[in-house]
């Protein structure tokens, strides 16, 4: 392990950095409600409390018992990986993670480009931006100068589509 969810958190405590919450990479816009608002967030922490106790039948396969949290703790109201806004394109290494799917991820794998699912990543980011600036969540320095701070091992594999979608984006490596 690297420690990015580490860095991911430090890095967050930047005022001019903004990373996407749980919940918004989950569903940005909830089929009934206000977007972030008390029901939905409590309907997507429910629905992430059903996922990490899956997580936690899969731990004894992969040899991780009761490491899963203490390396990446999750909560719909904590910043989350980019994985999980992939996954709404299905191109996302979350089922392989979650499932056994070796198929999957060997289609996932084998694919030339993910410039699609990035083109959705973006949309969806966008999205997040115009609602934070319609709320008036500005940081110190002003809507204009927000810059998104995002993160997944996934990026690593698509580093010429996020180049192509996010050509003024910086990339850590760690």
């Amino acid at each position: 392990r690297t420690g990015t969810t580490f860095l991911h958190n430090l890095l967050r405590q930047d005022s001019r950095l903004r990373a996407p919450l749980h919940w918004e990479l989950v569903e940005p816009i909830p089929a009934h409600g206000v977007p972030g608002g008390e029901a939905h967030i409590a309907a997507v922490q429910e629905r992430l409390m059903h996922y990490t106790a899956l997580l936690g039948g899969n731990r004894g396969k992969r040899g991780q018992a009761g490491a899963f949290d203490g390396i990446h703790p999750m909560d719909a109201r904590m910043a989350e990986e980019c994985i999980v806004t992939l996954a709404h394109e299905f191109a996302s290494y979350l089922f392989s993670a979650t499932y056994d799917v070796e198929g999957y991820t060997h289609w996932l794998l084998d694919r030339r480009s993910h410039g699609r699912a990035m083109r959705w990543h973006r949309r969806v980011l966008q999205y997040l931006q115009l609602r934070s600036r319609d709320l008036g969540h500005a940081t110190s320095s002003g809507y204009g100068d927000v810059r998104w701070l995002l993160k997944t091992p996934q990026f690593t594999m698509q580093l010429d589509d996020i180049v192509l979608e996010y050509p003024d984006a910086i990339i850590i490596h760690t």
